[in-house]
């Protein structure tokens, strides 16, 4: 049986299971047969001989185009091949001889979750979750699928019944109990019954996998909106399971963020996160914001230069952060009043009026900087006319954005995307 790997973020690919026990030895096989012909190809894709093992199926397929398991398996490799259109091909054409096969049918729906038709995956990982008559570990794995595709298309109710009948089958399903928590963490901001939900789900993950980093920093987002218990084990939790590998910044930078929030702050905490982040990754994305807007508030206004034009060193995205943002007030403010440099003020509350052109605080500066602008003789760049047609649209002033709560980790995808176990028995399969 084929099952889907717990909830995996990239995509991953099943092994070949050699024939069982209980199947007739190919040396027993007739030469030539549709069996042994099926079973050699098996075993050439097992050793990553795909081109080899397809060639075996298709000569299997010329004696008998009816056999299951040899369609199933070329749909597989060419899987494996990322092939999606041939395999997707091939899995059509088996699913007209077993229209129920639970693996056929997990295994387009991985195909049109990839193609982002989502409607379609949803629609076949649950036809395989009622089809199934199988290992409830497998049943499991398709209700989940199932959800994971539902909630790309926002059917939220959808997705969560679908991880409710996923638990129903095998209560310790990693990706359900997490993608559950995550969900009701998301939408259950202000209501208590949702937050004690997305707790129970989300220590039911991490007691379930221990090392799975992104289910230990919701449960700290978790933990602070409710003031159950103290988010501090959670993301010394978090630091374990993410030792040695990328993800330790991650914590790092949610945790950092934690520091910030709490009353009264701990801002010498958040700086040494902060620079140990800044360590392994110099321009870790708001890293250099942060550190510098905590700088600029103990007026050591030489390292806040430093960090905040390293934050906004790249080009100018689409839709820059508010960290970045303030980076640009932040460095004209410096440059008003502290670094007196006109042209450099103005370049910088030019690029903040951009997106804020209706925040009070960038008015107030760009006076202070034409004036000083003036009294040094210098020649300011022009600011944009707030009055011309199309300018950017208002937003909020965002005075203090540092301390920003920051998103849950996403849910997973389903379980990678892993499909199912190809056939491995050479005997034909018959319904």
């Amino acid at each position: 049986m084929g099952r889907a790997l717990g909830a995996a973020l990239s995509a991953v690919m099943w092994a070949l299971a050699f024939v069982p026990a209980t199947a007739v030895e190919l040396s027993e096989l007739e030469d030539g047969s549709v069996a042994k012909l099926t079973g050699l190809g098996n075993i050439e894709m097992a050793q990553g001989r795909y081109e080899s093992a397809i060639a075996r199926y298709q000569q299997a397929l010329e004696i008998d185009r009816t056999y299951f398991t040899a369609l199933y398996n070329l749909g597989l490799v060419h899987q494996q091949l990322g092939q999606d259109n041939k395999a997707q091909q091939w899995y059509t054409e088996a699913l007209r001889l077993a229209p129920d096969h639970p693996e056929v049918l997990c295994n387009l729906g991985v195909l049109a979750f990839r193609a982002k038709d989502f409607r379609a995956a949803a629609d076949r990982f649950t036809a395989a979750a009622r089809t199934s008559g199988g290992i409830p570990t497998d049943v499991a794995d398709y209700w989940f699928n199932a959800g994971t595709a539902l909630e790309r298309l926002q059917d939220t109710a959808g997705a969560v019944r679908a991880y409710d009948e996923s638990l129903a089958t095998d209560g310790r399903h990693f990706g359900s109990h997490y993608n559950l928590g995550t969900l009701h963490l998301i939408a259950g901001a202000a209501d208590p019954a949702r937050l004690r939900l997305a707790t129970s789900h989300l220590q039911a993950a991490t007691e379930i996998n221990p090392g799975r980093v992104e289910a230990w920093l919701n449960l700290a987002l978790v933990q602070e909106r409710t003031n159950a218990a103290d988010p501090e084990v959670a993301y010394a939790a978090a630091a374990r399971a993410a030792t040695g590998s990328p993800a330790m910044n991650r914590v790092r930078w949610q945790r950092a963020q934690w520091l910030d929030r709490r009353q009264p702050p701990q801002k010498v905490a958040m700086r040494d996160e902060l620079r140990r982040i800044l360590a392994e990754d110099p321009d870790f994305a708001d890293a250099n914001g942060m550190l510098g807007a905590y700088l600029y508030d103990i007026a050591d206004f030489d390292g806040a230069i430093t960090h905040l034009t390293r934050e906004i060193s790249s080009a100018e995205p689409a839709d820059p952060s508010r960290l970045r943002l303030e980076a640009h007030f932040l460095l004209a403010v410096i440059y008003t009043d502290h670094r007196p440099d006109p042209v450099k003020a103005l370049a910088h509350a030019q690029a903040y009026y951009k997106y804020r052109p209706d925040a009070a605080k960038i008015h107030e500066l760009r006076r202070r900087a034409l004036r000083l602008s003036g009294a040094m003789g210098s020649v300011p760049p022009a600011l944009p006319d707030p009055t011309r047609e199309g300018r950017a649209p208002a937003q909020p002033s965002h005075d203090t954005v540092h301390n920003a709560t920051p998103a849950p980790a996403p849910t997973a995808t389903p379980h990678g995307a892993a499909p199912a176990a190809p056939h491995a028995n050479p005997a034909p399969v018959h319904h």
